[in-house]
């Protein structure tokens, strides 16, 4: 028997594609080729995020073959639980269709707004320059940029982490290293300088809040300290 058609997700984008774009753009040089390519990747994987968090808000699911929505209802937490599409007779258990996105950074947290709205932005840009704005600026949002303050949830994670091929970590340092140079598009310079007052905003708060905890830490150690001693005098 053949096996079940499994649903497909829009994969995250080298690292090295996005490097040689800054690369030539700072140089002056317009491949619009590399960036319609580059933008077409972006705008389907924000597509694919998009769909996962539909499913996670309606618990409906897609189906593989004729993308028809199929409810799992009180089935959410039953990973043997069967899918079932009456109108083309796919079937695919919840467990092995759920695997298909989980650890693949598809969530799209605090930042879905941010990924709809490249999605216009991307449909209507015309031209390699607007294009290439359009992707500089997904690229370099965070995911709380969207509340109206700035709270702990998804603080040190930026958009680009559910984009580009690498860990967090490596993502950050990635684009704080990005080419830039006196032909750069206009606007890249700018984005690039508010992306590194925020990227400096972060660590000052991740660093406050680490030192935060530390007195709470020092202080529960001591309180156990002291109950030991005292049941040991108690002995």
């Amino acid at each position: 028997m053949s096996q079940p058609i499994r649903p497909r997700w829009a994969p995250r984008i080298p690292q090295a594609k996005i490097r040689r774009l800054y690369e030539l753009d700072a140089r002056g040089i317009v491949d619009e080729e590399l960036i319609a390519d580059i933008g077409y990747r972006l705008y389907s994987r924000c597509q694919s995020i998009l769909a996962i968090t539909h499913i996670w808000l309606t618990k409906e699911v897609p189906c593989a073959q004729c993308e028809r929505a199929i409810s799992l209802g009180e089935h959410w937490s039953d990973p043997d639980y069967v899918l079932f599409c009456p109108a083309c007779g796919w079937q695919l258990s919840w467990e092995a269709y759920r695997a298909t996105f989980r650890h693949q950074e598809l969530g799209g947290g605090g930042a879905n707004d941010i990924f709809e709205a490249f999605i216009v932005e991307w449909e209507r840009a015309q031209t390699a320059h607007t294009q290439m704005v359009a992707i500089d600026q997904l690229l370099h949002r965070w995911h709380w940029e969207t509340k109206q303050q700035q709270p702990s949830f998804g603080l040190g994670r930026p958009t680009a982490a559910n984009l580009i091929e690498g860990s967090r970590k490596q993502v950050i340092e990635f684009l704080d290293n990005l080419t830039y140079g006196d032909a750069s598009t206009t606007s890249l310079k700018e984005t690039q300088a508010t992306w590194r007052s925020n990227l400096a905003s972060v660590q000052a708060l991740q660093k406050s809040n680490q030192h935060a905890r530390q007195p709470a830490m020092t202080e529960g150690i001591s309180d156990q300290g002291r109950s030991t001693s005292a049941a040991a005098d108690n002995e």
